[in-house]
């Protein structure tokens, strides 16, 4: 039954990312506790499912009728990994409704078909130890219900494969040549109350000799930094939505972060460029909040939209202006349209710069 509903409507309700480098898409599918993954332009067939709580392929598993199943409330993808980076390289950063955040990798042969597999290559806890502050747990009545993802420790993700941690690794691990192993990558969280916390994400078991300097050391919280500001009369900020800035100035990449003060912000993963942190208003209406944001590597552009509002913005991220406004909603050239009933869920920008 799981399997049909999941191909009528493969993106119903549910949120998705497309995997770089590949054709491919993963689904955090609102129909349960699965991720789906579909071949891109056949998204009417699943070719890959894994259980969120679990982590068992396929549809029916254990804990299908148990308590304390999870969901995926983000999906990110990284970007392609290189040999430099592992065999046992991640594609894809999920967050869990849970408070838990778990690094994907897709196998290729290895389904129980033949096909391809999904496979959690480490599972990280954010909701204890070092970062039970940085996390802080919610409380009740204090985020609207129109918010995304209302109640949930953790937000927005994006993550990152930065070329200095993949070349302090690589030596380390030829040495010893396990055959799974992968390189640290850097991840952005967004947490409940605004702040975006980055933190550098290492396999659990590092080589004999493994420091931080010559392992992965699992997960390390680097720095928290508060890109956005409460809206008038809240007591917390809030991210909305966050995109990957690979080619930022600098030599580091950046993340994109919209927020509900109405701001696009631009922040750097690697703090000694922090001086080229950056942040402008991006909506038209003083109460506007900013919802949705996509970033164009090839042209250095970032495309944010409000649910409060009709128009999308293409803004020109290095010179901070906005190139041109796209108009999403207009009642007056369709008939019997009803803007009430509609909102914007998401952003993509495709290959050929179109949104």
């Amino acid at each position: 039954g799981g399997d049909g509903r999941a191909d009528d409507r493969p993106f119903a309700g549910g949120i998705f990312c497309a995997v770089k480098g590949t054709n491919r898409v993963v689904s955090g599918h609102v129909l349960g506790d699965r991720l789906l993954m579909y071949d891109v332009p056949r998204i009417d067939k699943v070719v890959a499912s894994m259980c969120v709580t679990c982590e068992a392929e396929g549809f029916r598993c254990g804990c299908d009728d148990a308590a304390g199943r999870t969901r995926a409330v983000a999906l990110h993808s990284l970007p392609p990994p290189l040999d430099v980076h592992g065999p046992g390289a991640p594609h894809v950063a999920v967050i869990t409704q849970s408070g838990e955040l778990k690094l994907v990798r897709i196998d290729e042969g290895k389904g129980e078909d033949g096909g391809p597999k999904l496979r959690v290559a480490e599972t990280y806890l954010l909701t204890e130890g070092t970062f039970e502050y940085a996390f802080p747990e919610g409380e009740a009545g204090v985020e609207a219900a129109s918010d995304d993802n209302a109640g949930n420790r953790l937000g927005a993700c994006v993550a990152w494969r930065d070329p200095k941690d993949a070349e302090a690794v690589a030596a380390a691990y030829k040495v010893e040549s396990p055959s799974d192993w992968w390189a640290p990558v850097a991840v952005a969280v967004a947490s409940r109350t605004g702040s975006l916390c980055f933190l550098r994400l290492g396999p659990k078991a590092s080589p004999s000799n493994g420091t931080a300097a010559g392992g992965g050391g699992g997960a390390e919280l680097v720095r928290t930094v508060h890109p956005h500001l409460p809206r008038d009369g809240a007591r917390d900020a809030r991210i909305h939505d966050a995109a990957l800035w690979e080619r930022a100035p600098g030599g580091s990449a950046a993340v994109v972060t919209v927020g509900g003060d109405g701001v696009v912000a631009v922040t750097h993963f690697d703090q000694t460029h922090s001086d080229a942190d950056t942040a402008w208003r991006c909506v038209d209406k003083r109460t506007s909040r900013a919802t949705r944001v996509a970033v164009c590597e090839r042209r250095a552009v970032a495309v944010t939209g409000s649910a409060d509002e009709d128009d999308a913005s293409v803004w020109d991220l290095r010179d901070e202006h906005r190139v041109r406004k796209i108009r999403l909603f207009d009642g007056e050239r369709v008939r019997g349209f009803d803007r009430a009933t509609y909102t914007l869920r998401g952003l993509a920008i495709g290959g050929s710069g179109r949104v």
